[in-house]
């Protein structure tokens, strides 16, 4: 029979063994192979306009909401699977896109980006920054990749 210690370090190292490899993974969340692209990019990195950090911002704001759906979704998860770890990713990446992202845009955004211009809600016709049309918050995703 193994002693309490025997079985902490046992736990210890199958845990630090599950944390590791998350650290071999990267959630990646924007628009890809989309021309809309490059517009997010633009807006997000501050590129020729006016900076707003909507992806970030909306991260930042629902963290710790983020981390306790991580949590749910990786008690709920089988470790002793190939595809654990893509598994938590995966599904954390689309409760963000799905939630954390798109009720930012919807609620929050014009209480944290910078306002849009006059012209540009005129043009748009509503005051909502990062909502031009659809295209680009439909095409909102996420991707799961090794980071190597």
């Amino acid at each position: 029979m193994k002693s309490i210690d025997e079985l902490n370090e046992e736990s210890f190292n199958k845990i630090k063994a599950t944390l590791d490899s998350f650290s071999k993974f990267k959630l990646s969340l924007g628009i890809f192979n989309h021309p809309r692209a490059k517009v997010l990019e633009r807006h997000e990195k501050g590129i020729g306009v006016e900076k707003r950090e909507f992806i970030k911002k909306s991260i930042d704001l629902h963290k710790n909401e983020i981390i306790e759906k991580m949590k749910f979704f990786a008690k709920n998860t089988d470790f002793n699977k190939k595809d654990a770890i893509y598994a938590v990713l995966n599904a954390t990446g689309s409760y963000i896109n799905n939630n954390v992202i798109r009720y930012f845009i919807n609620h929050e955004s014009k209480s944290y980006l910078a306002p849009l211009k006059p012209s540009t809600i005129k043009r748009k016709k509503h005051d909502i920054p990062m909502r031009d049309t659809d295209l680009m918050y439909n095409n909102l995703d996420h991707i799961v990749s090794n980071k190597s």
